[in-house]
């Protein structure tokens, strides 16, 4: 199923963001999981693992208002919904987190709040020691350990 298929599946976009707003909101200079490429990423990452059901079922355990409730009535409906159904909540926060920090909107505004580079550790180029094959020698002095076969 592709993440349009999810979309159809999770109908109510609208209500997804507003959730994910609720699990992750804006702060400082970090944006809010409820961004529409956020919840695109969120829908087709759930649909990837078929975990539609699951959102489905969190997402009619909250009322058809809950978009338009202040961001506080938001977050602690959220939050009994997770006391709740904790398991499916659960699933719900993995692929939001997911989704999260695999952007790159996301990456680069946790670069610039932080200064920690926001990429991968070694395909940019972490410069690494030359592996010393002194390190070895005991290991290869030993008699194997094990039963030939």
């Amino acid at each position: 199923m592709t993440g349009t298929d999810a979309s159809a599946t999770v109908a109510n976009t609208s209500q997804v963001a507003a959730l994910l707003d609720a699990i992750i909101p804006s702060e400082d200079q970090l944006p809010s999981a409820g961004m529409p490429e956020l919840v695109e990423a969120f829908l087709a990452d759930v649909a990837e693992d078929e975990s539609e059901g699951v959102v489905v079922r969190v997402l009619t355990q909250l009322p058809i208002d809950f978009p338009e409730l202040d961001r506080e009535v938001r977050e602690d409906l959220a939050r009994k919904v997770q006391d709740s159904n904790p398991r499916d909540f659960d699933i719900v926060l993995r692929h939001t987190y997911n989704a999260y920090y695999a952007s790159t909107t996301v990456r680069d505004a946790l670069e610039q709040t932080t200064g920690y580079p926001a990429r991968p550790p070694n395909t940019a180029g972490y410069e690494l020691a030359s592996f010393d094959e002194n390190t070895l020698v005991t290991q290869r002095a030993r008699a194997p350990f094990w039963r030939r076969v």
